[in-house]
C-alpha cells in the first residue's frame, strides 16, 4: 500500500514523511515495529488537501477514508484502506464503515499554542463522538435519543457544522510563520529546521522519508526510544478481525 501511495505523492510533488511509530520503527528496526500493525505518515497541510482529492488516481482497491467520504468515520485525520482486506477494531466494529487494512495519513499545521489549542481541539472532537448519529445507534432507541440530547446541549445540529469548527481549529495559526509544525491532538510537534530537509530512511523492503533530525523528534515524543518497552506496554488497535484477502474467505465459505 505504501508503495502504491509513493508513487502518487512522486507524481503529485506531494511532501510527506514517517512520525510517530513508524519514524521509530525506521530507525530502531529499519522497518515495523514487531508489534506494531499500521503506517503512520503526514503531510504539511497543503498537500494533505490536495491529496484528499486524488482518489481517481489510486488503484481500484485503495481508498481514502474520511468524515467528506464515509459520515460514520469517527475520526478527524484520514486512512487510506485496502478494499480487499479487513482489519476490524474494537472501538470500530459498530461502525458502517470500511473495515479495511490501513494507513493513517494526518495534516500537519503551523503551531504556536500547543496545550490550549490541544485542549479546544480536544473538547470539540469530544462533542463530534457524542452528536454522531450512526446505524447503531439508529437500532438503540436510548442510545439514538442521548445523540439527540447531546445535539441540543452543544447547539449543534450536525456533525458536518462541527467538523468544520474542528477543521478550522487545527489551521489557525497556519497565516503566520510559527516556525513549528505538527499535530496538536497527538503532542506531535517539531521544528520547521529540524524536519527539512527530510532523509530517507530503510522500512522493510522499502525507504521512507523521515524528519531530518529524527532522532531529536523522537526522543522529544519518546524518551529513550531505543530502550524497548516492556510487553504489558507494547500497544495494538486490537482488532476482532484480520482477513488479508477477503475475496479468498468467500470463496471458502
Amino acid at each position: 500500500m505504501m508503495s502504491e501511495l509513493q508513487k502518487i505523492f512522486h507524481q503529485e510533488n506531494l511532501t510527506y514523511f514517517a512520525i510517530g511509530g513508524t519514524a521509530l520503527g525506521a530507525v530502531r528496526h529499519e522497518g515495523f515495529i514487531p508489534w506494531d500493525d499500521d503506517i503512520d505518515i503526514a503531510m504539511p497541510r497543503v498537500d494533505y488537501e490536495k491529496f484528499l482529492q486524488l482518489q481517481h488516481k489510486l488503484p481500484s482497491h485503495l481508498f481514502i477514508q474520511n468524515f467528506y467520504t464515509e459520515k460514520e468515520y469517527p475520526l478527524y485525520f484520514t486512512k487510506v484502506r485496502d478494499t480487499n482486506t479487513l482489519f476490524i477494531e474494537k472501538s470500530k466494529v459498530d461502525k458502517k464503515i470500511n473495515h479495511g487494512i490501513f494507513i493513517d495519513v494526518f495534516p500537519w499545521d503551523n503551531v504556536k499554542e500547543l496545550e490550549k489549542d490541544r485542549d479546544d481541539i480536544k473538547i470539540l472532537l469530544h462533542k463530534f463522538r457524542r452528536i454522531s448519529i450512526t446505524e447503531h445507534k439508529r437500532a438503540h432507541i436510548f442510545r439514538r435519543l442521548k445523540a439527540y440530547f447531546y445535539q441540543l446541549i452543544y447547539l449543534e445540529r450536525s456533525q458536518s457544522s462541527l467538523f468544520a469548527k474542528i477543521d478550522s481549529a487545527y489551521k489557525k495559526h497556519n497565516h503566520v510563520d510559527t516556525g513549528k509544525i505538527g499535530n496538536v491532538t497527538f503532542n506531535d510537534v517539531i521544528e520547521i529546521a529540524d524536519l527539512y530537509p527530510l532523509k530517507m530512511l530503510k522500512f522493510e523492503s522499502i525507504e521512507l522519508p523521515c524528519p531530518n533530525n529524527v532522532e531529536k523528534y523522537l526522543s522529544k515524543k519518546y524518551g529513550d526510544y531505543m530502550k524497548i518497552p516492556e510487553e504489558k506496554d507494547r500497544i495494538t488497535h486490537n482488532p476482532v478481525k484480520v482477513v488479508l484477502n477477503i475475496h479468498d474467505e468467500h470463496n471458502n465459505g
